[in-house]
């Protein structure tokens, strides 16, 4: 459970990144063009007591700066790292990935997304009509229906206060053309729910959506290899 867990922080990693309606709120009157945001991350599912809950990330960090954003997430300790890099202007993603000392990169084609996305189990998006805030941004909400009965429904909320342009894309939200500030996602068996808590304007500098020199370039499947290998090794 640990490492399925993990693996499933590890592959929606760039899930992150997925994200109206005027409120009233004059806070964000204009949309921003670069900036962070801090998502609260929970585990709706699991118990509060869980020994999981010492070891998953409680917070997930995206910056983003024009069509470009990164979203970032570390498990406790730092022995993983997990950061996704997402030019939705040019169609490009790319990933590092830290395993304990292992630093691995890659850069997706589109092939390589369409095979992640099987990894996500399917829904329908309804709109709902309704106006809300998260982090004192004005968005809209919607609902997630998904095809399997037994799972329970998904609430979504977006906002067209970010600058970004389809920045949904490369995610199961893909018809969403707002910036993800509210979502579920399930994967492994694992409920991860993201909520954005603070969102400020700020300069970026370009050079963190930069893939490190210090990371080995593979392509998707080995990436995809190692992670089932580090679930293997724990017979899960």
């Amino acid at each position: 459970m640990r490492l399925r867990a993990i693996a499933g922080v590890i592959i929606i990693g760039f899930v992150a990144l997925l994200y109206s309606c005027y409120c009233g709120t004059e806070l964000f009157k204009d949309k921003m063009t670069q900036g962070h945001i801090l998502y609260k991350v929970t585990y709706p599912d699991m118990d509060e007591d869980n020994m999981m809950a010492s070891i998953l990330p409680s917070e997930m960090e995206v910056t983003f700066k024009d069509n470009v954003y990164n979203s970032e997430f570390k498990t406790y300790g730092g022995l993983f790292n997990n950061k996704v890099t997402i030019d939705s202007e040019n169609e490009q993603y790319s990933q590092m990935l830290k395993i304990f000392k292992k630093k691995i990169a890659c850069e997706y084609d589109r092939i390589d997304i369409d095979e992640l996305m099987q990894d996500f189990p399917p829904f329908v998006i309804m709109e709902s009509g309704i106006s809300d805030t998260l982090a004192g941004v004005p968005c809209r909400r919607a609902h997630g229906v998904f095809y399997d009965l037994n799972a329970r429904d998904i609430d979504i909320y977006y906002s067209d206060k970010i600058a970004v342009k389809n920045p949904n894309w490369c995610s199961p939200f893909c018809e969403i053309k707002g910036f993800m500030l509210g979502y579920d996602i399930d994967l492994f068996d694992i409920r991860m729910r993201f909520v954005a808590q603070d969102i400020s304007q700020e300069e970026v500098d370009e050079s963190i959506f930069v893939l490190d020199s210090d990371y080995k370039r593979v392509s998707y499947k080995y990436l995809k290899i190692e992670i089932e290998n580090l679930m293997a090794s724990f017979d899960i």
